[in-house]
């Protein structure tokens, strides 16, 4: 069955104090999504400060994410995290530019390897997070492609958003790589003059039944609710969302108000 969670980072300005954490999850467990993953909480705000967040709120953590640079660089304080969060996924997004080329997706394979293979030792998983630009050919074949090829052991985060932006079928990819996806992103959107704009679940662009239909089919795990902009209260855009969901015959762990 694929439940409904929430991508942490949908709420970004409003995570830089360990008061503005507690009431965002206190919030977001009120609504009954109490399975988060974690990313952009303000780097101020103490990891001991979170995990008490987590625990009073009942939320289960699966993992922590963020770009590449940003996990090369605090590499130790996210392994930890997870550690002290109960989660069990390092998520890794994009490839960096520079690497767009087969020796370049080679060298970056085997950093992912190293990486998946540090992990494995703390009892943790590795995956990745394409966005839409890692779905452009390299000498033929989709980088994403390649680089799914190249790390076998790494799992996929389909942020469905990323997917239909560059041109790909998410139900496709679901069936391609069943078994390796545990997580898709549901971020939907309007085009618009001034480039994309973000909106609850169902109410864009995306055909979402299909693609939710191929999540059960495909034993995906979670759906997370995923909007960093909005044009109106963030949580109320969380709970349209959910909602959306829910009509679709996903569940939360329990059940909730707005």
């Amino acid at each position: 069955m694929t439940r409904i969670g929430y991508q942490l980072s949908s709420l970004k300005p409003k995570l830089t104090t360990p008061e503005e954490v507690r009431e965002a999850l206190e919030r977001l467990g009120a609504m009954g999504c109490t399975t988060l993953q974690v990313q952009w909480v303000h780097p101020s705000v103490p990891d001991e400060a979170v995990a008490e967040a987590l625990r009073d709120n009942g939320m289960t953590c699966l993992g922590v994410q963020d770009k590449f640079p940003a996990v090369r660089e605090s590499w130790d304080r996210m392994v930890n995290q997870n550690r002290l969060w109960g989660g069990t996924d390092l998520c890794i997004s994009g490839i960096p530019a520079q690497d767009m080329t087969l020796p370049g997706l080679e060298r970056y394979a085997g950093e992912l390897t190293a990486m998946a293979e540090r992990l494995a030792e703390e009892g943790m998983t590795l995956s990745f997070h394409p966005v839409w630009a890692d779905y452009a050919p390299v000498e033929g074949i989709s980088a994403l492609d390649r680089l799914l090829e190249t790390v076998p052991r790494m799992g996929l985060t389909l942020c469905v958003y990323h997917v239909v932006k560059a041109g790909r079928d998410p139900v496709e990819l679901l069936e391609k790589y069943r078994g390796r996806v545990g997580v898709i992103h549901c971020k939907d959107y309007q085009p618009g003059e001034d480039g994309d704009v973000l909106i609850p679940t169902g109410q864009g662009v995306v055909d979402w039944p299909p693609v939710l239909a191929a999540c059960r089919r495909n034993g995906v795990s979670y759906a997370l609710i995923e909007q960093e902009r909005w044009e109106k209260d963030p949580f109320r855009c969380a709970w349209e969302s959910l909602e959306y969901l829910r009509a679709q015959g996903l569940e939360t762990e329990k059940q909730g108000q707005f």
